[in-house]
C-alpha cells in the first residue's frame, strides 16, 4: 500500500500525484530544514531589495543598483532549496551528509551576502571599484563559486553511482540537470575572466527590463541563467510528465528526458554563440 510520503515525492518510484506540489515545502523542510531556511531567507532579502528597487532607484551605471541582488537571492533561494531536495535521496555518512550540507550553506550565503554588501555600497557610498575592499569581495565571489562548482561536481558523482531510490527518468533529469548547470558555471567563469557580461559593446543600461540583458550586443548572462536553471527545469519535466501521461513507460519517460535535455542544451549554446557574436537575443 503506498504511504502518504511516496505519494508526496517527485521522482520516487511508482506514480506521482500532482497535488504533491501543494507539499513540497513541507517535505523539503523535513528533507533539510537548514537548507530550505537558507532559501527561505534568501526569498525575503529578494523582497526587501525589491522594496528598494521601487522606494529608492540608484542607478549606478545606468542600471538600477538593486536589480541584481533580487535576480541572485532568488535563483540562489530556489538553488538552495534545489540542493536540500536532492538531500532527500542520498544515503550517506551523516559525517559526509554534514559536510555537504554545511559547504553548500557557506558558500551560497557568502556569495549572497558579497553581491549584497556590494550593492549597498555601490548605491550608498559611490567609488571606484578599485579599492582593496572591492578586490577583496571579488576575490572572495570567485573562491565560493569555485568550491561550490566542486561541490556540485561531488553530487553529479554521488548521482552517478548509486540509484538513491529514484524514478530512472527522474534521476537522469538530475544528472543532465547538472552537467548542463555545470556549463553555466563555467560560462559564468568566462564572463569573471573578461570582467564584462557584454560582447560588442560596454556593459550597460541598454537592456531589457528587470531582466536587464543587452538590447544592442550580445549577452553571456543569456545562456548563463538558461544552464544554471536546468537543475530545475528537468526534473520538473520529469513531473509533468507523470502528472499528465501516468502510463507512459519508463523507457518513454527517460526518452523524453534525453531529448529535452538536448534540445535544452542546444538552446544554451545558440544563445551563448549569439552573444559571442555580439548579437542580442531581442532588440528593443
Amino acid at each position: 500500500m503506498k504511504t502518504r510520503e511516496d505519494v508526496l515525492q517527485i521522482g520516487a518510484i511508482g506514480r506521482v500525484d500532482p497535488a504533491s506540489l501543494l507539499h513540497f515545502f513541507p517535505q523539503l523542510h523535513r528533507r533539510d530544514r537548514l537548507l530550505s531556511q537558507l532559501g527561505w531567507s534568501l526569498i525575503m532579502f529578494a523582497g526587501l531589495f525589491s522594496v528598494l528597487f521601487v522606494t529608492n532607484p540608484v542607478l549606478v551605471g545606468g542600471v538600477n543598483a538593486w536589480i541584481k541582488p533580487i535576480k541572485f537571492n532568488m535563483s540562489f533561494g530556489m538553488y538552495a532549496w534545489t540542493v536540500g531536495w536532492w538531500f532527500g535521496y542520498l544515503r550517506l555518512r551523516a559525517k559526509t551528509m554534514s559536510v555537504l550540507r554545511w559547504s553548500f550553506f557557506v558558500t551560497i550565503a557568502v556569495e549572497i551576502a558579497a553581491i549584497g554588501v556590494q550593492a549597498v555600497r555601490d548605491a550608498v557610498f559611490p567609488h571606484t571599484l578599485t579599492t582593496v575592499f572591492d578586490l577583496a569581495l571579488t576575490g572572495t565571489m570567485s573562491t565560493m563559486i569555485f568550491v561550490n562548482t566542486c561541490l556540485v561536481i561531488w553530487m553529479l558523482v554521488i548521482f552517478c553511482q548509486k540509484d538513491h531510490s529514484m524514478a530512472p527518468a527522474y534521476l537522469w533529469a538530475v544528472r543532465l540537470g547538472i552537467v548542463i548547470f555545470l556549463v553555466g558555471n563555467a560560462i559564468g567563469g568566462q564572463m569573471l575572466a573578461q570582467h564584462a557580461h557584454t560582447i560588442g559593446a560596454p556593459d550597460g543600461p541598454s537592456a531589457m527590463p528587470f531582466l536587464n540583458w543587452s538590447t544592442i550586443a550580445g549577452d553571456l548572462r543569456i545562456s548563463h541563467f538558461l544552464s544554471i536553471h536546468a537543475i530545475q527545469v528537468l526534473p520538473l519535466i520529469v513531473f509533468v510528465i507523470e502528472a499528465v501521461r501516468p502510463r507512459w513507460s519508463e523507457g518513454r519517460q527517460k526518452l523524453i528526458v534525453f531529448v529535452s535535455a538536448a534540445f535544452y542544451s542546444a538552446f544554451v549554446v545558440a544563445t551563448w554563440i549569439e552573444a559571442m557574436l555580439g548579437i542580442p537575443l531581442l532588440r528593443i
